[in-house]
């Protein structure tokens, strides 16, 4: 199967989306210095990304994209939960262990952790019962950053 790909600078950094002929499956941030080191070979998937992502940054309703991601059960549960928390707010790991018997929160952590496609399916929304934002693949810079964006909390928006 083809895999296509693009790249796309947003506000807080360059994002590499790839995706097959069935929908995305990878959207995270990388490095400026990186972005040599992916061919841009876009398709539908990845220009429906792009425009999902022009959409979110411009605080705009968002379109539905196609995914094409593979995990573990579990992990699918908890991206599915993650996929409904809606623009500006959060929930934390516990809030999504409770909704899936038998996990905990540290399960749904390293699930969280294993999310192919940041800012989509918005992991960056998902933080410690204790109030504290906990990892994210793109750095706690960038989680903070699009907390605040969501929030309109312009003033708060670190130096990424």
């Amino acid at each position: 199967m083809a895999e296509y790909t693009d790249i796309y600078d947003s506000p807080v950094g360059s994002i590499l989306i790839k995706a097959t002929d069935r929908g995305i499956s990878c959207c995270g941030f990388i490095e400026a210095s990186e972005k040599s080191r992916y061919p841009t070979l876009p398709n539908i998937h990845t220009i429906a990304a792009a425009e999902w992502l022009d959409a979110y940054f411009g605080s705009q309703s968002l379109p539905e994209v196609s995914y094409d991601i593979s995990g573990t059960g579990f992990q699918q549960q908890v991206w599915s939960i993650i996929d409904k928390i809606p623009f500006g707010k959060t929930i934390t790991y516990q809030d999504i262990a409770l909704q899936i018997p038998g996990s905990s929160a540290r399960a749904v952590g390293t699930a969280t952790g294993a999310n192919p496609l940041g800012i989509i399916i918005p992991c960056h929304r998902v933080m410690g019962s204790d109030g504290k934002l906990h990892g994210y693949a793109g750095g706690i810079k960038k989680k903070i950053w699009l907390l605040a964006f969501e929030k309109g909390d312009s003033l708060f928006l670190p130096d990424v």
